[in-house]
């Protein structure tokens, strides 16, 4: 395995090998679970991949660092990100994250399987090397194909495998237009083995319940567990509606196409929070005259004329730390 894959030990707590003693491992993607890549939008996805800037997503430091403070928790870092683009992760891991190790996918024409499942082959081989230890996958639900590994793993490794997380990343960025492949997660199989969270912030408390209950049980079949209760939230927010790899993609693609068009009607006025690919926490809007937040944006996203419990509004406006809707000029009442 080493031979396909650059193995990173990070500082400050460092070891040559997974400790036999470890009964987690938390084997964690990297792209906009816990560096910001933004692969909804290529040209900052580039500059992400090309450079040394890693930012870490808000409060997944500190949640993670939480994680290794429960005994017996050890962590993967996976990403198809290729070797060459390792330096641009590795100090940010360092600087950020637990001890770990990091795996990248290798150009190799002679094994094709690593080229393209890199991150599934990977995991694999983690979960074969250490059949007796408990596995949580983290993921999110922009990387495109990581659902589908995630729940292929899974069902594969029943007994290993317990909990699939992922962060929905369109909860905190409406700039997000990429249309999810939930499909997979509706296999009978994997019913009490996948979960849901919005934020670090709010995830932290149960998280942490979760994996110290997961470490002490017995129970092979343990799953989420109570985690479980996430999901109907989230199924709520989507309908109970999943789609298919191929319905997936059609969508991404006459999503982004329609991101693309309106960003090109607007281009005088941009950065403006009707271009989709401007939408950023932090952001002000100078032909808008207001500051919107990635929370106000998922409520409020379909600016202007936004309908809100049957009452259509023009615009939305923001002064001294508030935020509404009015029909006209920005006045508070």
């Amino acid at each position: 395995m080493l031979g396909f894959a650059l193995l990173l030990i990070l500082p400050l707590h460092a070891f040559a090998a997974f400790s036999p003693n470890a009964s987690v491992t938390i084997v964690s993607d990297l792209d906009d679970v816990l560096r910001i890549t933004e692969l909804w939008n290529p040209l900052r996805a580039i500059r992400y991949f090309f450079t040394d800037d890693f930012q870490p997503v808000n409060g997944m430091p500190e949640l993670y660092r939480n994680f290794s403070q429960v005994k017996g928790t050890e962590f993967a870092y996976v990403t198809d990100g290729f070797v060459s683009w390792s330096s641009s992760y590795t100090y940010g891991l360092q600087e950020h994250y637990p001890p770990g190790h990091a795996y990248f996918r290798v150009f190799d024409l002679f094994n094709l399987k690593m080229l393209f499942n890199a991150r599934q082959i990977h995991a694999q081989s983690l979960i074969d090397e250490h059949p007796n230890r408990k596995f949580i996958l983290v993921g999110d639900f922009a990387t495109p194909g990581l659902i589908n590994a995630y729940a292929k793993l899974a069902i594969k490794n029943p007994r290993s495998v317990q909990c699939l997380v992922f962060l929905d990343v369109r909860a905190t960025n409406a700039a997000n237009w990429l249309v999810p492949t939930t499909k997979p997660l509706t296999n009978k199989a994997l019913s009490n083995r996948w979960t849901v969270f919005e934020t670090a912030k709010e995830f932290k408390n149960d998280s942490i319940t979760y994996l110290n209950q997961l470490k002490a049980t017995t129970n092979e079949a343990f799953g989420c567990g109570p985690l479980i209760n996430r999901q109907k939230p989230f199924l709520d927010l989507i309908e109970n509606t999943h789609y298919s790899s191929a319905k997936a993609t059609v969508m991404t693609l006459t999503k982004g196409l329609s991101a693309m068009m309106q960003c090109l009607m607007i281009l005088p006025f941009r950065p403006s929070p009707l271009c989709r690919f401007d939408r950023r926490e932090g952001t002000w809007y100078p032909y808008y005259k207001k500051f919107e937040s990635e929370m106000e944006l998922r409520t409020w996203k379909k600016l202007p004329n936004t309908v809100v419990n049957g009452t259509k509004y023009e615009r939305m406006c923001y002064e001294d730390g508030k935020f509404w809707l009015v029909n006209g000029i920005c006045e508070q009442n």
